[in-house]
């Protein structure tokens, strides 16, 4: 669409030019039709400019729509972590007490209830541990930034050509002067080629 709207852009400066050098040279006909010409132009610039706003505008709807999204499956990660890390907290209280009741119960083999409450634990840690590395791991946001990065440079790229069109200083925002019109070199006189008699 950039490329549209600048190829646009030159034919009208073009057109402006042959109008302008045919009014001059008394030729109406022809810079009517060209005219007519620059009328098409003008229109099909003014589509395009507003096809291309509303691309940008697209875009960053969705960009913020994508951040939005990518902060709320942060919080869910954090808080399933949370709640992994309460689980196994919770679960190795449960084992502890169900442990302490054993050995009220039974003396003599609490070193058995201690390996088996120690194996049930460190399994439970693991898949736990397993589960929100996996969930973490799922998220790429090397994507993001690359998209953010182009979506600037493309920006800048198409604000440089907004104000090359329209004679603007990019980092001050005001109307470049105007460049003074100079006329062309006369052409250098035609050499003949070959032997002089």
């Amino acid at each position: 669409m950039i490329r549209q709207v600048k190829n646009l852009t030159q034919k009208e400066k073009e057109l402006t030019a042959k109008i302008t050098a045919n009014l001059k040279a008394g030729n109406r006909a022809v810079a009517g039709q060209l005219a007519l010409q620059l009328q098409t132009v003008k229109q099909q610039l003014d589509e395009n400019q507003q096809q291309l706003q509303l691309q940008e505008k697209a875009f960053k709807d969705l960009e913020r729509a994508r951040d939005v999204s990518v902060r709320e499956a942060q919080q869910k990660i954090e808080k399933l972590q949370a709640m992994v890390s309460e689980t196994e907290m919770l679960e190795a209280q449960a084992e502890l007490s169900e442990m302490a009741k054993g050995m009220i119960n039974s003396i003599g083999g609490t070193g058995d209830t201690i390996a088996r409450v120690s194996e049930l634990v460190q399994e439970r840690r693991d898949k736990a541990a397993g589960r929100a590395r996996v969930s973490t791991g799922q998220i790429d946001t090397s994507g993001i930034q690359l998209k953010e990065n182009e979506q600037a440079a493309l920006g800048e790229q198409a604000l440089a050509e907004f104000a090359s069109v329209y004679g603007i200083d990019s980092a001050s925002g005001e109307a470049a002067p105007a460049a003074p019109v100079t006329e062309a070199p006369p052409p250098a006189p035609e050499k003949e080629l070959g032997p002089r008699a």
